[in-house]
């Protein structure tokens, strides 16, 4: 099926949900039914009131996406649930690996 590349209010509004939501435009866009990137980017760089509205709410769901990361990254810095583990004769030591892999997937929602 070929990708949408006519400009649809729904298709926007769709697409701005899941920026709120702190997805990348780049993932979005990749799914089917989503119009390509650079189709997305020349509706908002249009010098129209309709590229001027689009190019708004992008910026404007993109900023919420920014604090559901933030609030997503803060969530992963506190849970310390699994920062140790037991070994089998009844220690408590720290599980180096979960710990590491807890700040792998803050820096990368990070950048």
């Amino acid at each position: 099926m070929p990708r949408p590349s006519k400009y649809s209010e729904k298709v926007v509004a769709d697409i701005c949900a899941r920026l709120a939501e702190g997805e990348p435009m780049a993932q979005i866009c990749r799914d089917e039914g989503m119009p390509a990137y650079r189709t997305v980017k020349d509706w908002a760089d249009e010098a129209s009131e309709r590229g001027k509205a689009v190019s708004a709410a992008i910026a404007r769901a993109r900023e919420e996406g920014f604090d559901a990361l933030a609030a997503e990254c803060l969530e992963i810095a506190d849970d310390g649930s699994r920062d140790y583990t037991q070994t089998t004769d009844g220690r408590i030591v720290p599980d180096h690996d979960h710990i590491q892999r807890s700040k792998l997937r803050i820096e990368t929602r990070l950048k």
